[in-house]
């Protein structure tokens, strides 16, 4: 996904509007459970500020997981502001994107962009049940006879440890 940037090379201040709206091919291989079947969207600006390319502006796309809890399919969006700078190439000691030429490549940073905006847990609902520990039955569905009571046996000495000391 390169963006040719030529026009503003040689105008410090100079910008340009971008808009994209492309799939991306890597976005899949982020992790084995989530699946990215639409489009990745981008409005913005990118622009010379002496001689660094600022770019700026809203990334949207649409990605489908499971959910942590309940195993069902769930479809959430991600709304990101991204605000990257990208150094010439062989001018910048530390790690940073770059450019070469009259190009920039975008799809790293809408990658890394994406990743970072990524929920540690996916969920379909805040109230969720999630699924018996037991029995394995999704408790936003259906309820089960279990009672939950069960204790590891390497634990079963502990079971009556707070009732004790309520009575010291």
């Amino acid at each position: 996904m390169k963006f040719d940037i030529s026009s503003i090379l040689k105008t410090d201040g100079a910008h340009l509007p971008i808009e994209i709206n492309q799939l991306m091919e890597g976005l899949n291989t982020i992790l084995d459970d989530l699946s990215f079947e639409s489009p990745v969207k981008f409005k913005g600006s990118i622009s010379n500020n002496g001689g660094v390319i600022k770019l700026k502006g809203k990334l949207n796309t649409l990605y489908k997981s499971k959910c942590s809890r309940c195993l069902d399919d769930v479809e959430t969006e991600i709304n990101a502001d991204i605000e990257e700078d990208f150094f010439e190439e062989g001018k910048s000691e530390e790690e940073a994107y770059t450019y070469k030429g009259k190009y920039v490549e975008l799809e790293k940073v809408f990658k890394d962009n994406i990743i970072l905006n990524l929920p540690a847990k996916q969920v379909c609902s805040e109230g969720c049940k999630g699924l018996c520990y037991y029995c394995g039955v999704n408790l936003n569905e259906e309820t089960c006879d279990c009672k939950g009571e069960e204790i590891d046996s390497r634990l079963e000495v502990l079971k009556g440890y707070f009732k004790n000391q309520e009575n010291n």
